[in-house]
């Protein structure tokens, strides 16, 4: 009979934790029964002792390994009592088995769908539909704390993201009423190369920053160039650092992560 493998990581994880469970709570100790409360010319028996099975939780995998690291790179585990990762990781208070997150970018909106556009239409009616499919759209420190910790976030969650520093009447047009409808944040990719589209636009996003449902993220510092495979350590250094920098002079926060360029990663 073959045993399917998600069956297989289910009984391993049910005996981790009862493992952990054993490791955590002694055995109640047996009453004691003092002569007094023993009735005379009674006979005292004593129940033989059996022997309590020992559950030995199984060994966890290896370190993730893949071709692509770096051979200077070592896997390690961040943390070293795996009784209380997965305490952390059932906790209630925590984010529930199951959950999901699905990132959307939008390049543009407006005029027919196709390649990096979706139309007016589309956009509304996809927006809609991840709503009444129960999406509940997160903010990039939400999503942080989601992989890192598994911080609590809705079950099914989105990230929305807008490409290459849009202005604020971009998303007074197309994404404030379901911030208004819904509470739905959404990401602005900003591009911090200070030329006059940068000057520009930085007045009313600095404002979205301060009313808090745009969530501004780094988006590189010249963009057109990508940090590829041939990128120097000081041009990518540049790029990473640049930004930090120019967030925290423009927006008063450091970014959490970049929206990679291109998908150059």
């Amino acid at each position: 009979m073959k045993i399917r493998p998600a069956l297989l990581r289910l009984l391993a994880l049910t005996l981790l934790l009862a493992g952990c469970t054993n490791a955590a709570t002694p055995a109640p100790a047996e009453p004691s029964v003092t002569p007094s409360q023993v009735p005379s010319g009674t006979p005292t028996i004593t129940p033989s002792a059996t022997p309590s099975a020992v559950r030995t939780p199984p060994d966890l995998p290896p370190p993730f390994q893949a071709s692509f690291l770096y051979d200077g790179d070592t896997p390690h585990t961040y943390i070293t009592d795996t009784c209380q990762y997965l305490r952390d990781r059932w906790d209630s208070s925590h984010a529930a088995p199951g959950t999901v997150v699905m990132v959307i970018m939008f390049h543009a909106i407006g005029g027919e769908t196709g390649g990096d556009r979706i139309s007016d239409e589309d956009f509304h009616f996809l927006m809609q539909s991840l709503y009444e499919k129960g999406f509940e759209a997160i903010t990039t420190a939400q999503l942080a704390d989601f992989m890192e910790f598994n911080a609590w976030i809705p079950e099914r969650s989105v990230l929305l993201v807008v490409d290459d520093r849009r202005t604020a009447f971009y998303f007074d047009t197309f994404f404030r009423e379901y911030q208004r409808e819904w509470g739905w944040p959404v990401v602005n990719a900003w591009i911090s190369l200070d030329d006059s589209i940068g000057r520009d636009n930085l007045p009313g996003n600095v404002a979205l920053e301060n009313e808090g449902w745009v969530d501004h993220q780094a988006h590189g510092v010249v963009h057109n160039v990508p940090m590829g495979p041939g990128a120097t350590d000081e041009y990518i250094y540049s790029e990473l650092q640049g930004s930090i920098d120019a967030f925290q002079h423009n927006f008063s926060k450091t970014p959490l992560a970049i929206i990679w360029p291109g998908g150059n990663f």
